[in-house]
């Protein structure tokens, strides 16, 4: 591989055994067979005696001394042969320059041992470092890297194995193609390098030889921003601008684990500068960011990593280098991320024209049919448009059972039926578990389909949001295909035309869980939940979660939000975690309900604004009514959702279409247009819609003015007013916009 260097090591000249100073050098060879040299010298004085023991002079001694004059007679020294014999001096002369002649030697003496031990202080050999490709660079005794574009910039530096001992150095295993560096007992770890077309890759592979330790290799963030990663409690974005601990990478449920991942996320990190970082499957993965690093670290011990051969932790991962943050993504998604086949079709789009309306948490978990009927008569009676209406928590007689409570539904098809004659479709809310006072349970335990605890003799009981009970092992073909049984039963008997699926996160898996099929990594359970289970429902269904299942179109609903203006899952996370949702594949997002899904009613001021952001994302959905704020929120619902009639649902359902050809999101951060602009890659209170929409909302409360940034390379006309058209590349400082309006801006140069 050109570039690929070797070290070599020179030992003494054989030939030059007569002289005491030595030459080491340190020798790179290139592909083309150039070698160049670094020598280091390591001095010890030529000093010969005489069989007295004075030291013997030579000629060049007494060209390079002045300080002593040659005298020969039977007190003299006598340095050479060649020197020319003078007259013989007195004895009363001879003895004071003998005696200078010893100071002098003395002095010299000194000088070369003092000079000798001031270099042997405070000299360091100089540390090697191996490069591979044109750009990966690994110097072997600090354990640094550096990685550089195909322009020769630096856009990636870190440390390889930090926790390795520092007073270890390493031996050299490469080859010419590969390097290869050993710390002997520890670890050792290889990297090569794959040129393509539009990126080079490198390779990183730990081999562990201690139990006890964790490879774990960290990168200084900065000067790029990072992206991807995981749904998170705090959605940053970018990635440096927040610590977090490091933690298992599997997904919880940010709602009762709000430090861990979320339920929706991917091994891919992304940084401005035009790297991605993919990190393989069958890694014990911990994540963590703190110090603008971001470390990843190998570790089963104390894990929900399952390890039943007691093999060592592997960190295996790629480092993708691109001309850009976007050229580099592209790979990623082409080459990487599950791809949808584009047989299927794109989710059911009337839950892009038309509102979502769900139960929960307006009506909560006492839902009957009198409340269902009275909201959904509601909704109709204010002329607010409606496609689904879904019927939420509590509807069944015990968590887990497929049934209608006949206590609060006495005639549940009679219900739907006049909900479908009111023009509404009507979704189910499941999920994967089942209560252990529920007859769901005892039908599982019998037949074997639960989940089982560490033992792997009986069920693991788990705590989830409602209560104690287990969850189905999706892993059993038998399991997969009696819940499917169950549930499309529970649709067809009561003429419902989808099902949302909550649930499937690792965090609601027992500690040490035994399935029938042993996963490499927990989410896979994830995976086959969705794939192997909502996937059989067609377009309509929605879940929650998602890990290598972007092949699967459908919609994908964010974590709760929280009836609150921050970003710990309030309104100001929700364009992060949309923009987080489609860098990691999933276009077909649903934010939750307009206000968040606190039980409490939310402020007025907040529904207006979530409102006003929530009207140009994907899916629109309600629970708390606009009805219960007073007519001109009813008014004003009304209109926002005309307004996203006429601007948003024909782009919207043109991108859903051409997602499933280029997973590009529908979403997109401003960077997408100006890949190179260092103010686009930071703004986390804007988006695209596509490439011909920018949206800028409010996000503060008590607040009619905010910064809008235009990405450059572009023109921009206002959506809001006067229809201004204004360049990109610039700030518009303290722009208006009143509590009922929301600033938008369309480009206008050039064709989607």
């Amino acid at each position: 591989m050109e570039g690929s260097q070797e070290v070599l090591l020179d030992g003494p000249n054989q030939q030059q055994d007569n002289q005491k100073n030595t030459r080491f050098q340190v020798q790179t060879v290139d592909n083309d067979g150039n070698q160049q040299h670094l020598s280091v010298p390591h001095w010890t004085p030529n000093i010969p005696t005489s069989p007295n023991g004075a030291r013997e002079r030579t000629e060049s001694d007494t060209s390079q001394n002045p300080f002593v004059d040659v005298e020969e007679g039977p007190n003299a020294v006598k340095f050479s042969d060649n020197v020319k014999e003078e007259t013989t001096p007195s004895d009363s002369l001879s003895e004071p320059r003998e005696l200078r002649l010893k100071v002098c030697v003395l002095f010299l003496a000194v000088l070369i041992i003092g000079g000798v031990i001031t270099i042997w202080y405070f000299y360091e050999e100089p540390e090697l470092e191996a490069d591979i490709g044109h750009t990966y660079r690994l110097f072997e005794k600090t354990k640094l890297f550096s990685l550089e574009n195909g322009r020769g910039k630096q856009i990636l530096d870190g440390r390889v194995g930090v926790h390795l001992p520092d007073s270890i150095v390493p031996y050299w295993c490469g080859s010419k193609n590969t390097i290869c560096l050993e710390w002997k007992t520890f670890a050792k770890i290889h990297i090569t390098s794959t040129a393509m077309e539009e990126v080079e890759c490198y390779r990183i592979v730990w081999e562990t030889y201690k139990p006890t330790f964790a490879p774990e290799d960290c990168f200084n963030m900065l000067p790029g921003h990072w992206y991807g990663g995981a749904e998170m409690d705090t959605q940053d974005w970018p990635l440096e601008k927040g610590n977090r601990t490091m933690v298992p990478f599997v997904s919880s449920d940010l709602r009762a684990e709000p430090e861990g991942f979320g339920s929706v996320l991917d091994r891919y990190f992304l940084s401005s500068m035009g790297v991605a970082v993919i990190i393989d499957d069958n890694v014990p993965l911990h994540v963590g960011t703190s110090r603008e690093k971001l470390c990843l670290k190998a570790w089963y011990d104390r894990s929900p990593f399952p390890n039943p051969n007691s093999a060592q932790p592997m960190l295996n991962y790629s480092l993708c280098v691109g001309s850009d943050v976007k050229a580099v993504h592209k790979y990623v998604v082409d080459n990487v991320l599950p791809r949808v086949n584009t047989t299927k079709s794109v989710p059911d789009t009337t839950q892009m024209q038309l509102p979502r309306w769900v139960t929960w948490p307006y009506l909560k978990s006492k839902i009957n049919t009198t409340t269902v009927n009275n909201y959904a008569a509601s909704i109709v009676n204010n002329s607010l448009a409606h496609g689904v209406l879904e019927i939420g928590d509590g509807y069944s007689t015990k968590y887990g059972d497929f049934d209608f409570d006949q206590t609060k539904f006495p005639d549940p098809v009679g219900m739907i039926g006049q909900l479908k004659q009111e023009q509404f479709k009507v979704s189910l809310w499941a999920h994967p578990f089942a209560n252990y006072d529920s007859m769901t349970f005892v039908e599982g335990l019998r037949k074997g389909h639960w989940v089982n605890s560490a033992k792997g003799n009986a069920p693991g009981i788990v705590k989830w949001w409602n209560g104690y009970g287990t969850v189905i092992d999706v892993t059993s073909k038998d399991a997969r295909t009696w819940f499917i049984g169950k549930t499309r039963s529970l649709l067809q008997d009561y003429g419902c035309d989808g099902v949302y699926f909550d649930g499937g996160e690792v965090s609601y898996l027992p500690a040490g869980f035994v399935t029938e099929s042993e996963p490499v990594v927990p989410d896979e359970y994830a995976t086959m939940y969705v794939s192997e289970i909502a996937a059989e429902f067609g377009p309509s269904t929605q879940v929650s979660v998602g890990y290598k299942t972007q092949d699967v179109p459908m919609f994908v609903r964010m974590t709760e939000r929280r009836s609150t203006w921050g970003d710990r899952r309030g309104l100001k996370s929700v364009i992060p975690t949309a923009l987080t949702m489609g860098i990691l594949g999933y276009p077909f997002v649903n934010p939750g309900p307009v206000g968040g899904s606190s039980e409490d009613m939310p402020d007025p001021e907040l529904y207006v604004r979530w409102m006003e952001l929530a009207i140009f994302l994907p899916v629109i959905e309600f629970s708390w009514p606009p009805w219960q704020f007073g007519e001109e929120m009813v008014q004003f619902a009304q209109k926002m959702l005309k307004l996203r009639e006429d601007v948003v649902i024909a782009p919207t359902i043109k991108l859903a279409r051409e997602s499933l050809e280029t997973g590009e999101p529908i979403i997109r951060p401003l960077w997408w247009l100006a890949p190179k602009d260092n103010i686009a890659h930071v703004v986390d209170s804007e988006f695209l819609i596509g490439n011909t929409t920018l949206v800028a909302p409010i996000l503060a409360p008590s607040t009619t003015m905010r910064d809008i940034y235009l990405p450059s390379g572009y023109k921009w006309k206002e959506g809001l007013r006067n229809g201004v058209v204004h360049d990109g590349g610039q700030m518009l400082k303290d722009y208006q916009v009143n509590l009922y309006e929301i600033a938008y801006f369309t480009r206008v140069d050039t064709e989607a």
